[in-house]
């Protein structure tokens, strides 16, 4: 059904003649089409719309029996009936023909004496038709309350659709007596088409049996406030809402926009025709900013021809409806990570992300502006850690408006949380156990050197690790730098253990377990042992070979070729061979023995 149109139909009907809501609904309306000159009876009609108006035409019905008119009535307007028709035009010609049988002149008399039953046949059609034209441009003695309307300029006064006047209230309590008068009363509003008993029962149905009670807080008083009372009702037909202090022109209506978030406007247009005064959540604020200038309608509203006050609540609502697909992406969003609104605002999320060792890491998002690209803000501690703009992100450079979601941007930045909190504790791991180890960011790079003692002492071994993207799910480029020209035996060595060690990668390696390697490959070759034994203790004394103590150490030298005994080995070796074992020659006098 064509709201529109019906709004319109029924300020055409209540411009020129007293008609209300149904229980607030436009769709059934109640009102009066004549009162006797008298002024004691009124005779009043429902006038109820279906899904097919206006392709059809409404169905309409007596409330009371109305005096001499006949069992049956054909309606021109009715049986011409277009979809370019008016309802009213159908009222006015059911008001003339109440009037012609309720207080007939000398010439409906005349006409009643040839016809006593005043059936209408389809032979005097032309005359009835050209008598009706007559009637309703000259129709009088509509109820005080009419007012006259110009429907060819299409500029109506707003009606009072809202309340049921007084006396409504008293005629239903009456209402059984009058059905018993609608059993005499049966009306054809088509050709061949008798719909009084269906009418009877539905007025049964909606009047009687369902008869609402109101309190009296409940009964606005709207002499004066006609305007105000169809502005509020048509914001009720489609809003929940709550009158403020029981003042009719001051209401606050509940904007449902997804199943977690309603907001709450209180609207002031007390002082209509002029502009509405608008109060709204900060949510809606930081949203849209001035409501003023971001509603079209408030800012371009023309007091000579205002728009209606539940339009503002239209077009506010299309402006908030983004919201439903920003619901889905913080649904995307909260299923991955831990998730909260900032001031309740749907649009604004802080979200914290977890890496190693529980270390939490917060940011901001912004997503008022979707499905454009997020504001994303970095807490001090997130920005220090990633040290990566937002804009350098893949996610945010490649978004697409419509395809891309937030949630991907999240996860980029979950990756460099996890990448550099993983580099970070390598380089822990690294330092506790080497002195000269740094890292380059802007390479993605560790150099890490050892230097050797002892046999190989003053020789430096240097490596190089060079970090994929993809750490650690990558496999490391490590490489030893140092030339090791004289330690060419080592060198292959500790090539071998990098080859070793990379080939079965993953990522749970760590490069600590690498370099633990290397260093016990450096200390085996660097360590000085005995020339005969090979041993680093004694066989007899158990003290090492070499000691930062002399005095902790069992050590002898060969004064020939300078290589290393253990004391008890020197003298078992001259004792048995009078030379060195090494360079096979003889010591002098005073190293024959050594105590």
């Amino acid at each position: 059904m064509d709201q529109n149109r019906l709004l319109k139909e029924a300020q055409e009907i209540a411009a020129k003649y007293p008609f209300y809501m149904v229980r607030g609904q436009l769709n059934h309306l109640y009102g009066y089409i004549y009162q006797s000159s008298d002024g004691k009876t009124k005779y009043a009609i429902d006038v109820i719309f279906d899904e097919n108006f206006p392709n059809e035409p409404p169905q309409i019905g007596f409330r009371q029996q109305v005096p001499n008119l006949p069992s049956e009535i054909q309606l021109l307007s009715l049986s011409n009936w277009s979809t370019d028709s008016h309802v009213i035009e159908i009222i006015d010609e059911l008001a003339q023909i109440v009037k012609k049988y309720v207080e007939p002149d000398s010439r409906v008399k005349e006409e009643e004496s040839n016809n006593s039953n005043f059936e209408v046949q389809q032979n005097n059609q032309q005359q009835n038709e050209t008598q009706i034209k007559e009637n309703i441009e000259g129709q009088k003695g509509i109820a005080e309350t009419s007012q006259e309307t110009s429907i060819a300029t299409e500029e109506y006064i707003t009606p009072d659709l809202n309340v049921y006047p007084d006396d409504l209230y008293a005629e239903w309590n009456n209402s059984q007596d009058q059905l018993e008068s609608i059993n005499d009363q049966n009306i054809i509003v088509e050709e061949g088409t008798r719909i009084s008993e269906n009418y009877e029962q539905q007025i049964i149905d909606e009047n009687v049996l369902k008869t609402p009670t109101y309190s009296s807080e409940e009964i606005v008083d709207t002499a004066g406030n006609l305007i105000l009372t169809t502005e509020a009702a048509l914001i009720q037909q489609e809003y929940a809402m709550d009158f403020i202090e029981g003042t009719l022109g001051i209401v606050e209506v509940y904007l449902t926009i997804t199943l977690d978030q309603t907001f709450v406007i209180r609207i002031n247009f007390t002082e209509y025709p002029k502009r509405p005064i608008l109060e709204v959540p900060e949510g809606i604020k930081s949203i849209l900013g001035d409501i003023n200038e971001s509603i079209q309608i408030l800012k371009k509203w023309d007091v000579s021809h205002p728009p209606h006050v539940v339009d503002i609540i239209h077009e506010l609502e299309s402006k908030l409806w983004f919201l439903t697909d920003l619901e889905t992406e913080v649904n995307m969003i909260s299923g991955e990570y831990k998730t909260e609104l900032v001031n309740g605002i749907l649009s604004h999320l802080k979200i914290n992300l977890y890496t190693y060792g529980f270390k939490e890491f917060g940011l901001e998002i912004d997503l008022s502006k979707h499905p454009e690209k997020p504001s994303i803000k970095y807490s001090k501690e997130l920005n220090e850690l990633i040290n990566t703009p937002v804009e350098n992100l893949n996610s945010y450079k490649n978004w697409t408006k419509g395809e891309s979601h937030c949630v991907d941007i999240i996860r980029e930045i979950q990756w460099l949380v996890d990448k550099n909190s993983r580099i970070n504790f390598e380089l822990s791991l690294l330092r506790s156990a080497m002195k000269d180890v740094n890292y380059n960011p802007n390479d993605n790079s560790i150099t890490a050197k050892l230097e050797g003692k002892m046999k190989t002492e003053g020789v430096s071994f240097e490596f190089k690790v060079s970090l994929s993207p993809d750490y650690p799910m990558a496999v490391p480029k490590i490489e030893l730098i140092s030339k090791l020209e004289e330690q060419e035996e080592l060198k292959v060595k500790l090539v071998n253990q990098i080859k070793t060690f990379t080939a079965s990668w993953h990522q749970f390696s760590y490069l600590i377990d690498l370099f633990n390697d290397i260093s016990k490959a450096i200390f085996e070759v660097s360590v000085i042992s005995c020339v005969i034994c090979h041993k680093i203790e004694c066989p007899e004394c158990n003290k090492k070979i070499s000691a930062a103590n002399p005095e902790d150490q069992c050590q002898v030298k060969c004064p020939s070729c300078e290589r290393l005994y253990h004391k008890y080995c020197w003298n078992t070796t001259i004792s048995s061979f009078k030379k060195c074992g090494f360079c096979l020659r003889p010591p002098p006098p005073n190293m024959v023995h050594i105590d």
